[in-house]
């Protein structure tokens, strides 16, 4: 019996601090700093082996995708206040 290759999407959390997309090579530490301010610490994650321009690759890309203006967090904006509300 043949199986297909295990490909997930989602989001992934490790209460309380830690968060990472699947298919991504995106790391998340989420520190509380007061009851209306959190700091996030953003990685992006390469093999060690890996020459300086795959890894420079995978930096352009993750933070094209999700910097502070990247065009996928962009769309996240309102689902962090929204978050903060309820927490």
């Amino acid at each position: 019996m043949k199986f297909a290759p295990c490909a997930w999407a989602g989001h992934n959390n490790i209460f309380p601090t830690l968060s990472w997309l699947n298919g991504t090579a995106t790391l998340r530490v989420w520190h509380p700093r007061g009851p209306d301010q959190v700091e996030v610490w953003a990685f992006c994650i390469t093999d060690k082996a890996a020459s300086d321009e795959v890894k420079a690759a995978f930096e352009n890309s993750a933070t094209r995708a999700f910097g502070p203006a990247g065009f996928l967090e962009q769309d996240d904006s309102e689902n962090w206040c929204e978050i903060q509300k309820i927490a």
